[in-house]
């Protein structure tokens, strides 16, 4: 039994979020998509937490489903530690999940002296990860987390302005068994995981961080766990050979991959003359390809666990019609490619090229996603905060 998950996603309670972020919508989206399971998101947020206990009915332990049952649901929300002295702030993400709305309410009441759980999807707390540790493993019995983006230099574990340098310095110890893996984030991949020695005894898992229906599974985590349940889930991610891979956007694409300064439309790859723009004078936003290989002994590295590249149809529909993503042509394009082909994943890992040329798909689409299937692309790289790009292929079926 393998489940396409995608378990770190947000609700229409979270800043910058679509309103359309709701089980009735994201739940047929998933289906779509391709995706099997799917977090709920914000799972702390009392007023989400009351709608969810409305939508959705339990089907399994641990996992749940609205009443057209598109998918199934897994209790999930991530939070924001902000601690430490002033000059240097630890700002930190993480990803929780949680067998019932009980413990989420249960952990809930606990955080509540620390932050507003109502002001934001992502609640901030001013506790230390030790601090939240501690508070988790008095409060529930089965809730975990995942370090969430670990590489971002902004609200991460790893990150280069406001994270650490190492587990054992995030947490003022062992973090234990709560701690399940780490999220590579939108711009790194496993390959860039896997130099830091602490990375290496977890495992790593993949998810789209999504903010709209259309970023769903941009990044999932295929999972085959021995039974359908919450504890069969946890122990297929903890165990890491439950894991049967990840699917990743190329790093590149991602919005801090190249150290860079987005007022002055400046990057640069890692580069021991500084990182300072050369247009104002001010610092680079700190990019994760140098931040992985600072915290990394001099390779070789081993190799990655299994991972696959992928790019959301709807951008490379857009990019074969030279239109953007939100276009009505391109998403009407994309609804009658999933709805007769089965589903974006099918579409982008599963069917050959004669299969997408018969069932409608352009040229240019279908090799371009035959070149990602070989990991042969090209990218123009994202920094501070901007997206990178996919570039067209010269010709259709040209792979560099």
């Amino acid at each position: 039994m393998d489940l396409n998950a995608d378990l770190h996603v947000h609700s229409p309670y979270s800043l910058a979020t679509s309103p359309e972020m709701v089980p009735s919508v994201t739940a047929p989206f998933a289906k779509l998509k391709g995706i099997d399971l799917l977090g709920s998101g914000d799972i702390l947020h009392p007023l989400w937490r009351e709608r969810l206990r409305r939508e959705l009915v339990q089907v399994e332990e641990g996992l749940f489903a609205p009443p057209g049952r598109e998918c199934l649901f897994l209790l999930t929300g991530e939070v924001s530690l902000i601690f430490g002295p002033i000059g240097k702030k630890r700002k930190v993400h993480l990803l929780l999940l949680s067998p019932s709305f009980q413990e989420a309410e249960e952990l809930a009441r606990a955080l509540a002296p620390f932050g507003k759980l109502e002001s934001n999807g992502r609640p901030i707390f001013k506790i230390s990860l030790r601090a939240f540790l501690e508070i988790l493993q008095a409060v529930t019995d089965r809730t975990l987390f995942i370090p969430a983006h670990i590489w971002t230099p902004h609200y991460s574990l790893l990150g280069a302005l406001s994270g650490f340098d190492s587990l054992e310095t995030a947490f003022e110890g062992d973090p234990g068994p709560r701690l399940l893996g780490f999220e590579t984030g939108l711009s790194a991949d496993p390959t860039m995981c896997v130099g830091p020695l602490f990375l290496r005894e977890h495992p790593l898992f993949s998810s789209s961080d999504a903010h709209s229906p259309w970023s769903l599974g941009r990044e999932t985590t295929l999972l085959s766990p021995r039974t359908l349940s919450f504890g069969g889930i946890v122990e297929a991610l903890s165990r890491g050979t439950g894991i049967k891979e990840t699917r990743e956007l190329p790093p590149g694409l991602g919005k801090y991959y190249l150290q860079g300064h987005r007022a002055c439309s400046v990057s640069s790859p890692p580069s021991p003359r500084g990182t300072l723009c050369p247009r104002c004078g001010r610092p680079f936003t700190p990019g994760v390809l140098a931040r992985t290989v600072e915290l990394s002994p001099p390779p070789p590295w081993p190799a990655p666990p299994p991972f696959r590249y992928c790019v959301p149809l709807p951008e490379i529909l857009a990019l074969s019609q030279g239109r953007p993503t939100s276009s009505t042509r391109v998403r009407r394009e994309w609804h009658q490619r999933v709805s007769s082909l089965g589903s974006e994943s099918r579409i982008l890992f599963d069917l050959s090229p004669e299969e997408l040329l018969k069932g409608g798909l352009d040229r240019v689409s279908v090799s371009l996603i035959s070149s990602l299937r070989r990991s042969r692309f090209r990218v123009e790289e994202g920094y501070d905060g901007r997206y990178g790009r996919l570039l067209a292929l010269e010709q259709p079926g040209e792979e560099e």
